[in-house]
């Protein structure tokens, strides 16, 4: 992974391409003990994932794939849609 800043990072694919991606939310949670990140492509997707290393030069994704994680990441998305309303 190449990273620019704290909010821009860059992927590079298996297939050698690269995609830029930006940082929305960062948390851990007490329940799974894990690092979560949630980022979007600057359009209209939005995705999320294991942050395995938080350090932006050494920073590593993994993919979710439990109900657990699942279940973290959407609490994060509601609790910022409700801290957003209150704003």
């Amino acid at each position: 992974m190449i990273c620019h800043d704290e909010d821009k990072f860059i992927v590079k694919k298996e297939d050698g391409s690269e995609q830029v991606f930006y940082k929305m939310i960062t948390f851990k949670s007490n329940l799974t003990n894990k690092d979560y990140i949630i980022y979007t492509d600057g359009k209209m997707n939005i995705y999320s994932s294991i942050l395995i290393d938080d350090d932006i030069s050494n920073m590593k994704l993994e993919k979710i794939t439990n109900e657990d994680d699942i279940e973290e990441i959407k609490k994060a998305l509601i609790q910022t849609k409700i801290s957003i309303e209150k704003d």
